[in-house]
C-alpha cells in the first residue's frame, strides 16, 4: 500500500516554495468560501453586536477539524493558528484584534503552547463574559494514540513505538489548557461549553441549541490510520498510562460530568 501524501506536502515536493504559496492561496480562498455558508444562518443582529463572541479552543487530536467543519455553518471562522505549527516569533507578537470581533465571527486556534496559551494571548477573554469559549476533549488514551499516528504520518516519531510514545509527554490535555490538579475545575468552569469527542453529534447538537444555530450532521475528517500496535497494548501498559496521566483523566471525567448537565 502506498503512503498517503498530504496535498500540502505534494505541492512542496513538486514545486518547492512556489507550490506552498499556491497551496496556501487556494486554501485561504476555499476557507473564505466556506465561511460564506455561515452568513445564511446568522441572525441579523449578530452582524452588528459584539456581546456574544465565540472562541473555539481547538485541542489537537480531539476532533477539532470535524468540529470546525460544523461551526463554519454557524460562524465566520477567524483562524488564529501558528503557521505550519512552527514557533514563528511574529505570530507570538501579533494577536488578533478581538475587540473588533462581532457576534457572527468565531475565533479558533490551538492556544496550546507557552507563549500563546489562551490565558497569555487573550487574558481578557477569561474575565469578560462577552467571550464564550468552547472546546472538545477526548478520552486521554485515544488522544495520545491519535497523536502518535498523526505525528508519524507527518514524519515525526520516527523509530518510536506506540508504547514508548504513550509513556512520554504525560497529561497532554492538561498541558494544552493549561491547568493543574489544584485548579483544573476552575479553569474548565471558565468555558461556556465543553463537548466530548466520543459524543460528538450529541455535543454539537447541544452547542447548536445554545448558540441558536441549526443542528448539523458531523462528518469525521483528519483521521489518522492505525496499525496493529493498538490492539497489542497490554493491560499493564494501559494501567501505567492511566496512572501517569491521572490529571488528564480527572479533566476528562469532569468534562463528562459537565456535558451531562447541559
Amino acid at each position: 500500500m502506498s503512503a498517503k501524501i498530504p496535498l500540502k506536502g505534494l505541492a512542496n515536493a513538486a514545486l518547492g516554495s512556489l507550490g506552498l504559496e499556491v497551496y496556501t492561496s487556494v486554501r485561504n480562498a476555499a476557507l473564505k468560501l466556506e465561511n460564506l455558508k455561515a452568513l445564511a444562518n446568522t441572525p441579523f443582529r449578530d452582524f452588528f453586536n459584539s456581546d456574544q463572541v465565540y472562541v473555539f479552543h481547538h485541542i489537537p487530536r480531539s476532533g477539532g477539524t470535524s468540529v470546525t467543519r460544523v461551526i463554519r455553518n454557524w460562524f465566520w471562522v477567524v483562524r488564529d493558528y501558528r503557521p505550519g505549527g512552527e514557533r514563528d516569533q511574529s505570530f507570538f507578537e501579533n494577536r488578533k484584534d478581538v475587540s473588533s470581533l462581532k457576534n457572527y465571527k468565531c475565533l479558533a486556534g490551538h492556544f496550546g503552547v507557552d507563549g500563546c496559551y489562551l490565558c497569555q494571548r487573550y487574558p481578557e477573554m477569561l474575565t469578560d463574559d462577552r467571550f464564550r469559549i468552547f472546546t472538545f476533549v477526548r478520552d486521554p488514551l485515544e488522544t495520545k494514540i491519535s497523536l502518535y499516528y498523526y505525528e508519524k504520518k507527518h514524519g515525526l516519531n520516527v523509530g518510536v513505538t506506540l508504547e514508548e510514545h504513550l509513556m512520554g509527554r504525560p497529561n497532554y490535555i492538561a498541558n494544552r489548557l493549561p491547568c493543574t490538579k489544584d485548579n483544573y475545575r476552575s479553569v474548565l468552569d471558565r468555558y461556556y461549553f465543553v463537548g466530548i469527542t466520543e459524543l460528538a453529534q450529541e455535543s454539537l447538537d447541544k452547542l447548536a441549541d445554545l448558540v441558536c444555530r441549526p443542528r448539523i450532521k458531523v462528518s469525521v475528517v483528519n483521521r489518522a490510520d492505525r496499525d496493529e500496535q493498538v490492539s497489542a497494548l497490554s493491560p499493564a501498559v494501559m494501567r501505567r498510562f492511566r496512572s501517569e496521566n491521572e490529571l488528564d483523566y480527572l479533566i476528562y471525567e469532569y468534562c463528562l460530568e459537565k456535558a451531562r448537565a447541559y
